[in-house]
């Protein structure tokens, strides 16, 4: 099951911390960037993101009611990777400003339509007894996505490979993880109850899968499908927002960090001769620190799927943003490449020990017959601080800089005393999606598992 996640973070590490800002710089080069490298990157990734919020919540709700031999996910899951093949080599060839954006869209279009069904599989399939264990697992291929991704990504520049060995590569890890989830996991086909109505209009690429939804007394199909997606009630109450809410504004620090990594490095860490001939080092050096604390996250994912049915989740998860934010600050003050490393083994362990108990916490709060919703609204939390993130630091970096070259800085100065800035709002995001977790009341450990 947890193959296909592999693929997708194989996929957007390196999208979202090197590749788009590479081609960024590569597009100012050559003259073809209409607007500051900052507002550029944060058009296409605010734009991305709000793009796929529409996907992200109609495609799991529409899973949810899907029957057919296929079962309620698969159907999404193979259109969406074949999809996804199409826009991967469309966004790594684009030759233009407005061509990599609108390849960026269909990017998230595809992977969303994909991803976030397959996601439902979590509560669909295992027991709300064994949810920090299994998030564990797709902790693991989380994080070996990101590594193998980081680390294909730096070789082939290195190695200047061909510019379509790219996407060629990251095509066929999607293709495969597609087959091997559609394979190996056990969902069975999503049979039609007798009290429901067919809605025939709306069909898949796959055939003989469609939709159905309750025929509520004295309302028609389409009445009935509203009233049924805008059902956001939980048992838990409204814990599932709190969770949600936190996981949201770490977000903003995490891609805070990841969208703006490759400045930091190119302006404010000492990189000259740590690569003889190379020109653009960055290209090599900041998948370097995203892999060193990728590796520093299996540490955290492990320990957190021990720990996290056994004690109560939210300390867990204080303790784990604490352990990212004190990295953070010494990985800020530092113009050391190495000594920035080793702040990054802090920053993975932490972060890779958040994402599995954040992730625990919430199918825990989630009822399977809403999975598929809810995984959709679940997957907002994250798209929504890619816009924020990306549009408040991307203009926020112009500025500062902008502010700085008139006090006679250099620009390279300027850039990097701009990012080491937006760095710090890094450690307010993550103090307060802390505090926000103080509002839920459920989460104990469930059981205790050996």
């Amino acid at each position: 099951m947890a193959s296909f996640w592999f693929a997708v973070h194989f996929f957007w590490t390196v999208v979202l911390s090197v590749f788009v800002q590479s081609r960024l710089e590569e597009l100012r080069e050559l003259g073809r960037l209409p607007f500051p490298e900052g507002t550029s990157l944060a058009l296409i990734l605010a734009s991305g993101a709000l793009f796929s919020i529409a996907v992200q919540l109609s495609v799991g709700f529409l899973s949810d009611h899907t029957v057919g031999p296929y079962g309620r996910r698969k159907p999404y899951l193979v259109s969406g990777a074949l999809m996804a093949v199409a826009a991967i080599f469309a966004l790594f060839l684009s030759p233009s400003f407005i061509s990599l954006l609108l390849s960026y869209l269909g990017v998230q279009f595809a992977v969303n339509f994909a991803s976030v069904p397959y996601q439902s599989y979590l509560p669909d399939l295992v027991p709300p007894t064994m949810h920090a264990r299994a998030s564990a697992y797709l902790g693991v291929a989380h994080l070996s996505g990101k590594l193998l991704g980081l680390i294909s990504f730096a070789l082939l520049v290195f190695f200047s490979a061909p510019r379509v060995v790219l996407p060629a590569t990251f095509a066929l890890v999607f293709l495969a993880a597609a087959a091997i989830t559609v394979r190996g996991v056990g969902e069975g086909p999503a049979e039609e109850p007798v009290t429901e109505l067919d809605l025939r209009r709306v069909r898949h690429l796959l055939p003989r899968s469609r939709l159905v939804f309750p025929a509520l007394p004295e309302e028609g199909l389409w009445s009935a499908a509203w009233r049924r997606f805008a059902d956001f009630s939980l048992p838990t109450g409204g814990d599932f927002f709190w969770v949600w809410l936190s996981r949201l504004v770490a977000h903003l620090g995490f891609y805070t960090f990841l969208d703006f990594l490759y400045y930091y490095v190119r302006s404010g860490l000492s990189t000259a001769g740590l690569i003889p001939g190379m020109e653009d080092p960055q290209q090599v050096l900041t998948p370097l620190i995203l892999v060193v604390a990728v590796l520093a996250g299996y540490l955290g994912n492990w320990l957190a799927g021990l720990l996290g049915d056994r004690y109560h989740k939210r300390t867990l998860i204080w303790l784990s943003l604490a352990l990212g934010a004190v990295s953070l600050v010494g990985f800020i003050l530092t113009e050391s490449y190495f000594v920035a490393l080793v702040m990054a083994v802090g920053m993975g362990a932490g972060w890779g020990a958040f994402l599995t108990l954040d992730w625990a916490y919430a199918t825990t709060l989630m009822t399977p017959e809403k999975s598929g919703r809810f995984m959709g609204l679940w997957d907002v939390s994250t798209l929504l601080p890619q816009v924020a993130a990306s549009t408040i630091s991307g203009l926020a970096l112009d500025r500062l800089s902008s502010l700085f070259l008139a006090q006679g800085l250099s620009p390279q100065v300027a850039e990097a005393q701009a990012v080491r800035l937006i760095f710090f709002s890094i450690i307010f995001w993550f103090a307060l999606a802390s505090l926000l977790l103080i509002r839920v009341r459920s989460g104990a450990p469930l059981a205790s598992t050996s």
